[in-house]
């Protein structure tokens, strides 16, 4: 069926199509059509929509005035959630016919939110707006030992199903990552120093993988393009610029002694028990995970690198359910890594949203460390 909707000129021209058009489109974008998706099996086209909300009732016998304003609720949370430019709609009267005024509204709006992108080319279904976006960290894993050629650390993003992993993506939510090292003086830290602190925040949305600052290199893949066998990349990040003697004055860290200890996240006692994940025995044994030995030969990962480097991969867990990022640390100058490294993992959310007790509500991921650095 094409999406588009056409407006018409007079109430009488609404036909049954019509209703059908826009309350497929509204469930298509606000709910999903998409239920119970195969992951060994992904349809971009159809699994990029679906935000998981109660979709609007089909009519009982005939189309009344209720049912199109189950519609117009929803098209009314779509403007909130995106925070799009339009103004909200008037629901129809009781025992009223719905005016051609009102249904070309709705018409324009689900036309624009369905083909329409935002200013970094994400499509408008895909969208939160900025003051729905609340950015909470989760947790920092840290690296605190020299360490000279590679370390790497893997992260679980657990949800209930893939659906749900759908559902936070397509609705605009994202993975947000902060990565720092401090209190080091070599060679080997001074370039991955003038990595980190090239490139910003690093995000992980419906788009893709990047870095805010653009100094990194993505592959254009999002969720939809991870598979539950092998690792996808994402991101690499540039290659560093560091200049011998340029940072010999970075005195300034040398008394960070604030962070030499950074105690509050060497145990991180809250997610150590993680009620009910602890036992997680689809994981314990994690086929590839025990030894690390499927990285060993890793193409670019064990000695194939030419330059100290950053790289980030991805990949679903054998049941769907949970997306694994990866992060690969390489240092390319034969030289100790002293210093202390960490990655400080963020996930955005928002507040559900709620008219006329009709929900818009996302559940957020809950993180669990399988990899340390």
């Amino acid at each position: 069926m094409n999406d588009f909707i056409n407006n018409v000129q007079s109430a009488t021209q609404i036909t049954s199509n019509d209703f059908i058009k826009v309350h497929t489109l509204v469930n298509k974008i606000f709910s999903d059509l998409y239920l119970i998706a195969d992951f060994n099996n992904i349809n971009k086209n159809d699994y990029k929509y679906g935000w998981g909300n109660n979709k609007a009732s089909w009519p009982t016998k005939i189309i009344t005035a209720y049912d199109w304003n189950q519609i117009i609720i929803r098209c009314n949370l779509l403007i909130e959630h995106i925070g799009v430019n339009y103004k909200l709609i008037d629901r129809v009267q009781r025992h009223t016919r719905i005016s051609h005024y009102k249904f070309n509204e709705i018409a324009n709006l689900l036309n624009l939110v369905n083909f329409e992108f935002d200013i970094n080319d994400i499509p408008l279904y895909n969208k939160l707006a900025a003051h729905n976006l609340n950015i909470f960290d989760i947790f920092s894993i840290e690296k605190i030992y020299p360490w000279e050629t590679e370390i790497s650390s893997i992260v679980q993003y657990e949800q209930s199903s893939f659906d749900d992993i759908r559902y936070f993506f397509n609705s605009g939510h994202s993975y947000r990552f902060n990565l720092n090292i401090f209190n080091g003086k070599s060679q080997g830290y001074c370039l991955i120093k003038s990595i980190v602190d090239s490139m910003g925040t690093l995000i992980f949305d419906s788009k893709n993988f990047r870095d805010t600052n653009n100094t990194g290199f993505t592959n254009n893949k999002n969720y939809l393009d991870l598979n539950t066998n092998t690792w996808t990349l994402l991101w690499t990040s540039n290659t560093g610029n560091y200049h011998h003697g340029g940072y010999s004055g970075y005195s300034g860290y040398s008394g960070y002694s604030g962070y030499c200890g950074y105690s509050g996240y060497s145990g991180y006692s809250g997610y150590s028990g993680y009620s009910g994940y602890s036992g997680y025995s689809g994981y314990s044994g994690y086929s590839g995970y025990s030894g690390y030995t499927n990285y060993n030969g890793y193409t670019g990962y064990g000695g194939s690198y030419g330059s100290s480097r950053i790289k980030v991969y991805g990949k679903l867990s054998s049941l769907g359910e949970s997306l694994l990022i990866r992060f690969v640390v390489f240092s390319s100058t034969n030289t100790v890594v002293d210093g202390t490294f960490n990655i400080d993992y963020m996930i955005t959310s928002k507040e559900d949203i709620n008219i006329l007790g009709i929900v818009d509500h996302q559940t957020v991921p809950q993180l669990h460390i399988i990899k340390n650095l």
